[in-house]
């Protein structure tokens, strides 16, 4: 009679361990999808502070251009940089400057505005066009920094009476 409880009792002993083996598993699986989930937002959030620190740069950038094309008091020259006249001035769709016809004249300068802490700042001039008075600029700006691969872009249009 002894040997039915021992027997009994070690098949219990049996179940209790897998029981116990089940839950340590069911806990580590837990702990890691948790470290895994932290160690992801962690990421994320650092390239989403990246790119919004960047993007602030484009925006201050395109500010500043705006105010450019309200004042009249912004420069667009070709890639060489050889041609330079006031934007106000080009050639509606081809971006001329009106001293040199064939030169397409479509970057904007942004003088002390072509860095920004970190980030490098292009303005181009996508096209122009006049009609009852008023210009409609249409320009992208874009702010990269270095060769990490953390760009923005902005397009707009501005439409300047």
């Amino acid at each position: 009679m002894l040997s039915k409880s021992n027997n009994s009792r070690k098949g219990n002993r049996g179940i209790a361990l897998i029981g116990t083996l089940i839950l340590s598993l069911v806990a580590l699986s837990a702990i890691g999808a948790l470290t895994s989930y932290i160690i992801f937002a962690e990421k994320t959030s650092a390239r989403t502070k990246k790119y919004t620190s960047s993007l602030e740069a484009a925006k201050g950038a395109a500010d500043y251009i705006i105010k450019g094309l309200v004042k009249d008091t912004i420069n667009c020259k070709n890639a060489a940089g050889n041609v330079q006249c006031k934007c106000s001035s080009l050639t509606d769709g081809a971006l001329e400057c009106p001293t040199s016809s064939g030169t397409q004249a479509n970057i904007i300068g942004m003088g002390s505005y072509s860095t920004l802490g970190d980030y490098t700042i292009t303005a181009t001039l996508l096209s122009k066009a006049s009609s009852g008075g008023a210009t409609i600029y249409a320009v992208r700006v874009e702010s990269k920094k270095g060769s990490e691969g953390e760009k923005s872009t902005i397009e707009f249009v501005l439409k300047v009476d």
